[in-house]
């Protein structure tokens, strides 16, 4: 299934960005605004932006 193939990405994606960076990867993935997070780390929306991309990066790579 397709969670059996994301779940070891995930974890990979886990060991590639710091925890920070994981974390608010993870956090864009459940849908979570670029405000909010950026309230919470005290960074700008362009940023998470920057990291949502490397995560989406990765995994793209590992898909294709």
């Amino acid at each position: 299934t397709l969670r059996e193939k994301v779940t070891p990405l995930i974890e990979k994606l886990r060991n590639t960005l710091c925890e920070r960076d994981y974390r608010i990867f993870i956090r864009r993935m459940n849908e979570e605004t670029l405000i909010s997070i950026g309230k919470d780390y005290g960074i700008t929306r362009e940023r998470i932006r920057q990291i949502e991309n490397e995560g989406k990066q990765y995994l793209k790579m590992k898909f294709t």
